[in-house]
């Protein structure tokens, strides 16, 4: 076994690439941050594209270094890794180790203390991909027929939407408790990292396996975002734009139709294409 790591850095991603970042009219700061890196594994004589997307919380200066501290921890990592034999594995422990890293910072900066960050993450192993979330950062999977939400929100409207209460089904997203956390960066427990994938509507989330390692097919699009882009367009709305337009247009023509529809916070998109 070796001590070297198993991934090589590469300048050309091996599927189409597009992001796109706005802070929004409301917000004075961009608290989002994405990050896109590609290697070759030579062992597997495979290409690796890693991409994330994090969203911090907890105060303008907090949020954004929490977010920041997240993607630079996950990054590296995952470039500095010793096999790729349990990727879902290695999206666990690159998670923690952010949450820790976050942690430890906020420990010496007072000024920051309680910072955090969602984070929802994709990686692609030639064409397998694996995704790890925490938070309500999404990650969707798209085709010619169809849109699927592959990630969970970690909030308390997720958790508790299935519940009679009061307002519940006319308020959605819009009640006061919607974005109330359960899980992100920056916990002082160590967060569970989500692994689980969406890909049965039908199953309850209890039950759903840590069904990762999809084969991806040409002319699949994966789409991580923001909850800037989720509150403001209805999965219809980004589905009809994902066929529409190439990947460059596809995020462009997102963030604008969230601008339009009153970008009450930080837009962020990443998209990948198979093909």
């Amino acid at each position: 076994m070796t001590d070297r790591p198993c991934l090589t850095p590469t300048s050309q991603p091996h599927v189409t690439v597009a992001t796109l970042s706005h802070k929004g009219l409301v917000r004075e700061n961009n608290e989002d941050r994405l990050m896109v890196s590609s290697f070759s594994s030579l062992a597997r004589n495979q290409p690796v594209l890693l991409a994330a997307l994090a969203d911090g919380v907890g105060g303008h200066q907090g949020g954004e270094v929490a977010a920041q501290l997240g993607i630079e921890t996950l990054s590296s990592a995952v470039a500095t890794c010793h096999s790729l034999d349990d990727p879902p594995g290695l999206i666990r422990d690159a998670l923690l180790a952010a949450n820790q890293v976050i942690l430890a910072r906020a420990a010496i900066e007072k000024a920051i203390s309680g910072m955090g960050a969602t984070c929802v993450c994709a990686l692609l192993i030639g064409e397998r991909l694996y995704v790890g979330n925490l938070g309500d950062s999404r990650a969707y999977l798209a085709d010619e027929w169809s849109l699927t939400r592959l990630t969970h929100d970690h909030t308390w409207l997720e958790e508790n939407g299935d519940l009679h209460l009061p307002g519940m089904r006319s308020l959605g997203r819009r009640h006061p408790f919607a974005h109330v956390l359960s899980r992100y960066l920056g916990s002082i427990q160590p967060p569970e990292v989500d692994l689980r994938l969406r890909l049965d509507e039908e199953e309850n989330d209890a039950d759903l396996p840590v069904n990762q390692g999809v084969r991806l097919q040409p002319g699949q699009q994966v789409l991580l975002c923001s909850d800037g882009l989720s509150d403001m367009l209805p999965d219809k709305d980004i589905f009809a734009i994902l066929r529409e337009h190439p990947p460059r247009k596809v995020v462009q023509k997102l963030v604008l139709c969230a601008l339009e529809q009153g970008g009450h916070d930080n837009i962020s998109v990443i998209l990948l294409k198979v093909g």
